[in-house]
């Protein structure tokens, strides 16, 4: 594992910038594709770990919230029937408070590292 993180690590941050956004991207499809009967919340991570482990926390928050943005546009353009209007908002909501707890701890562990 050391190696593949001295690979990143040894790239520019404009690539790891561009992987984590394409990451975002691909995801985001994914995740508007399959409607909203599937959550891919936790792919999004993917480019959360890349962003907060290879870039620096503000680019991490940057990340989390697009991916939140990103699945809570594709739920609302699927236009699916949720039991309430404020599902999908909460779900974001969520999404956001997970993403922040996992961004915290792994710029934690990165500092240490």
């Amino acid at each position: 594992m050391a190696g593949s993180t001295q690979r990143f690590e040894q790239k520019s941050h404009v690539r790891v910038v561009l992987l984590a956004l394409f990451i975002v991207a691909a995801v985001g499809v994914l995740d508007f594709i399959s409607s909203w009967d599937f959550s891919f919340s936790v792919f999004y991570l993917l480019a959360l770990g890349v962003a907060a482990w290879f870039v620096g926390f503000r680019f991490a928050l940057f990340i989390s919230v697009l991916s939140v943005v990103v699945a809570l546009v594709g739920d609302l353009a699927n236009r699916e029937r949720y039991s309430s209007r404020l599902i999908p908002w909460w779900n974001a909501f969520i999404a956001m408070a997970f993403y922040l707890v996992v961004v915290a701890l792994l710029t934690k562990l990165r500092a240490v590292y």
